[in-house]
């Protein structure tokens, strides 16, 4: 298989790469893995391409029908991806670059096969059901299963962040992907009425690019898989387990202590470099020590995936850069020493949960949330959602 990321070629760009590849390997995440570039002219000369993660460059687009609209080149991209470079894997895996790899994402795991896919649920892509399919695509059959949000009746499945599927799927979706992303913009911006429409247009720019691939997805009749537990989504989204990633798209942070990482305040930041300015260059502000985390359960899970974050990121800029490029600079050999001692620790913690008990059988929300055991029947709408966070109370593990 192929781990996949499509990105500019922007200062962001590249430090997340390297934090994606970095979790790639420590993951021991199995294949190859690949940063699809889609570059600008300008961004060439600002030699914001590293060495130092795999890639294959394109030309990218980020203007298409007058509308200047980023994330074309995510679409455009994984398009090029397939139908220039053919990759020869039988399994694609899909992810942003805002994303980490905590522990494996297998086949076997999620049974993939032609026509079944993988992803996670997106409960805000109603707009599928209520304006995109019937204006664009009336005649997709519908299905009557819960594998993918939104259950029975649905013609396409609200799904998206990770897409892991067979190769020759991908192939057929991906031209979907890209041509349908301008109509499904228009459509959204073009109904008043429509909630999404009254939002600012930088805020409906990944929202139409997402709707696009379940589109696409749908018309060439893949079905998703859909999982509420693979990718852990910071900030106020609790976890399930040990999530096969995770997604730094919001703030991280940890209650009681004054420590917080949000990505989008370092687009400038820069990695390959031998000098330390915390959040401006080599690491970021370190965060805080698991012995320093008093909670327990799910929320102890929730803390040391947002520390896990920065503690990944400044430990691939250290391993893949700072050690080996950096000799003589005592401060950065001394703070990624300390950047090692907190990944071991977090490595120490999570051996540590999984010695006490199974991580998949506890309550993820407070108890009380989860007392009402009543709320747990298969024939009530929330069972979808309870027995994910309510597993334990609710009898099911």
């Amino acid at each position: 298989m192929v781990t996949v990321v499509m990105t500019g070629c922007d200062a962001a760009a590249t430090w997340q790469s390297l934090g994606l590849y970095y979790s790639f390997l420590r993951s021991k995440q199995p294949g190859r893995f690949v940063r699809i570039a889609g570059c600008r002219l300008e961004d060439s000369k600002d030699n914001m391409l590293t060495d130092l993660v795999p890639h294959w460059v394109t030309q990218g687009v980020w203007n298409y029908g007058g509308i200047e609209y980023p994330l074309y080149n995510k679409a455009w991209t994984i398009k090029q991806f397939m139908e220039v470079a053919k990759p020869k894997e039988d399994f694609i895996l899909v992810l942003d670059s805002d994303m980490l790899i905590h522990r494996p994402f297998l086949v076997s795991d999620f049974q993939l096969v032609r026509g079944r896919a993988a992803s996670g649920n997106m409960w805000y892509l109603e707009d599928l059901k209520t304006l995109i399919v019937p204006e664009l695509a009336p005649w997709l059959p519908s299905r009557f299963d819960w594998d993918a949000y939104p259950g029975l009746g649905r013609q396409a499945d609200e799904v998206g962040e990770f897409y892991f599927m067979h190769r020759e799927d991908l192939q057929r979706v991906a031209p979907l992907w890209w041509e349908l992303t301008l109509p499904v913009l228009n459509l959204i911006g073009g109904d008043r009425l429509n909630p999404q429409a009254q939002k600012p247009f930088h805020k409906r720019i990944w929202y139409s690019e997402m709707h696009a691939y379940a589109l696409g997805a749908a018309m060439e009749g893949i079905h998703h898989a859909a999982s509420n537990t693979s990718m852990f989504q910071m900030d106020g989204y609790h976890p399930i387990g040990s999530p096969n990633g995770i997604h730094y798209a919001w703030d991280a942070k940890v209650a009681g202590h004054n420590w917080t990482f949000n990505k989008h305040n370092h687009k400038s930041f820069l990695a390959e470099t031998c000098e330390v300015e915390f959040g401006r260059k080599g690491l970021f502000t370190h965060p805080p020590w698991p012995t320093e985390l008093a909670s327990k359960g799910g929320a102890l899970i929730g803390d040391l995936l947002n520390i896990e974050v920065v503690a990944t990121l400044n430990a691939a800029f250290c391993e893949l850069h700072h050690m080996k490029h950096c000799s003589g600079h005592e401060k950065v050999w001394n703070e990624c020493q300390k950047v090692a001692d907190i990944m071991e620790e977090i490595e120490e913690t999570w051996r540590q949960l999984e010695r006490e008990g199974d991580m998949f059988c506890m309550d993820m929300l407070p108890h009380d949330e989860c007392a009402d055991t009543s709320r747990c029947g298969e024939n009530a709408v929330e069972y979808f959602l309870r027995q994910e966070y309510c597993r334990k109370s609710c009898g099911l593990c």
